[in-house]
This record gives structure tokens, sequence and C-alpha cells, in this order.
């Protein structure tokens, strides 16, 4: 992937996954949550092995994903063609 196309997808998604910093902990930047969740639509590594690849535990990683999934879909809507096979 290029770096333009990570950058387009951080301005589409970044705003729906951002999270703000509390008192207790930095948020896990945007291009991190990105970063994550394509490396494992890309890889299918496990949770674990994503773990010590990008520094986080796997409770918080289980968390981005699905979340990140879901803005890239809600993002990528009008791009996305579905074929439909009737069985």
């Amino acid at each position: 992937m290029s770096s333009q196309d990570f950058e387009t997808l951080i301005n589409m998604v970044g705003p729906k996954i951002q999270k703000s910093d509390t008192r207790f902990r930095k948020a896990i930047p945007v291009k991190e949550r990105l970063a994550v969740t394509l490396g494992f639509l890309a890889t299918g590594d496990s949770y674990t092995s994503l773990q010590y690849l990008f520094g986080m535990s796997k409770q918080i990683i289980s968390l981005i994903i699905p979340e990140v999934c879901e803005a890239l879909i809600e993002g990528l809507q009008d791009n996305i063609k579905v074929k439909y096979i009737i069985i």
C-alpha cells in the first residue's frame, strides 16, 4: 500500500476511530489503529503475533480491529462491489 493510500484511509476513517487521551493513559493514535487493522487483514496473523509486532495488548487489538473494520466498510461503502450468487 502506498503512503498516499494510507493517508487517504486515515483521512476517511480517522474521525470515526480517533480516541481522546485521559488522565490515566494516552490514546492509541489513529495511524497505529489503522496499521494494526491493515496488518491483520493483510496477513491474517493472530492477535498474539500482532501484540509483539505493534507493542499493544491482545485485548486492545481485539477491540481496535472490529471498530476500524466498521469504519472502513462505512467509508468505502460506495467503492465496494459485491456480487451475489444465487444457489
